[in-house]
C-alpha cells in the first residue's frame, strides 16, 4: 500500500477524538499523521503527548496560539493556560508551524481565504512555495506579538494570526470566500455548522473539512472525523456513521 496522509483536527484535548480516529484509520509505518491544529482546550487530556506519541505533526491552531500569547479566548482551560511557554517555543521554534502540503492539498488549521490570493500569485501557483511563505510569515508575525509588536499588513497581505480571514480563524460560510485554484483541507469549522449547500460546493472546490465539532458536543460516544490524502493526491473525508 502506497504511504498516505491521515489529518485531523480540533480534537480540543479529548484523547477518545483521537485514538478512535487512528483506530478506525489503522495508519501504517510508512503513512503520515497530520494534526491540522486545536488540539488543546475544553477536554484535560494531554493530547499533545499523546500526538507525540503516534509520531504526529502538529499545526498550530487558533487555541494554540492564543494559549502561545497568553490571550484569553473562549473556551480556555486552566491547563492549557499553564503551558504558555512550552506552546510558544513549540511555535517560536518552527515545530508547530502553519500550513503544510499533503499530495498536492494545502493543510491549515482554517483554510486560506480570498484574501491570500496575493501571496498565492507570489508563489506562482506552487504549493509548496506558497506554505512555505505562509509559514514564515507566521513565525514573523509570531515573534513581533511575542515582543510586545502588533504585526502590520505586509504587501497588500492581511495579518495571519488574528483577523478573521487568516488561516487560523476563517470560516468558509460561502464556498466563493475560498482562495480559489487551491485544495484544501481545513478544520475549525465543523461541516454541520454549514448549511449543507456550502458543504456539497465545498467538496467540488476541493475544499474538505475535519473537524470533529467537539468544541459544541464533547467528544460524543463514538465521534471521529478525519480526511485520508493518497499517494497519488486521491483525498477522502471519513467520519464516524
Amino acid at each position: 500500500m502506497s504511504a498516505r496522509t491521515i489529518i485531523l483536527s480540533d480534537i480540543h484535548g479529548f484523547a477518545p477524538l483521537l485514538e478512535r480516529a487512528l483506530a478506525h484509520a489503522r495508519p501504517q509505518p510508512a503513512d503520515r499523521i497530520v494534526i491540522a491544529g486545536d488540539l488543546v482546550d475544553l477536554g484535560t487530556d494531554d493530547v499533545v503527548a499523546l500526538a507525540e506519541k503516534h509520531g504526529a505533526e502538529v499545526l498550530a491552531g487558533n487555541h494554540e496560539v492564543a494559549a502561545a500569547l497568553g490571550i484569553r479566548i473562549a473556551p480556555q482551560n486552566l491547563e492549557t493556560r499553564a503551558r504558555q511557554a512550552e506552546f510558544a517555543e513549540h511555535i517560536l521554534s518552527g515545530a508547530w508551524q502553519l500550513a503544510t502540503v499533503a499530495s498536492g492539498w494545502l493543510v491549515t488549521h482554517a483554510g486560506i481565504s480570498r484574501a491570500f490570493l496575493p501571496l498565492w500569485e507570489d508563489a506562482g501557483g506552487d504549493l509548496e512555495r506558497f506554505a512555505t511563505a505562509l509559514n514564515v510569515r507566521f513565525l514573523l508575525e509570531m515573534r513581533e506579538y511575542a515582543s510586545g509588536r502588533v504585526p502590520v499588513e505586509r504587501d497588500g497581505v492581511p495579518g495571519l494570526v488574528t483577523l478573521g480571514v487568516g488561516p487560523l480563524w476563517f470560516r468558509p460560510h460561502e464556498a466563493a470566500d475560498a482562495l480559489p485554484g487551491v485544495r484544501q483541507i481545513a478544520g475549525h469549522t465543523p461541516p454541520e455548522a454549514l448549511d449543507p449547500e456550502t458543504v456539497e460546493q465545498l467538496r467540488e472546490r476541493d475544499f474538505l473539512l475535519t473537524d470533529p465539532g467537539a468544541h459544541v458536543s464533547g467528544p460524543g460516544t463514538d465521534r471521529f472525523r478525519y480526511v485520508v490524502v493518497d499517494a497519488d493526491g486521491t483525498a477522502r473525508a471519513v467520519q464516524a456513521p
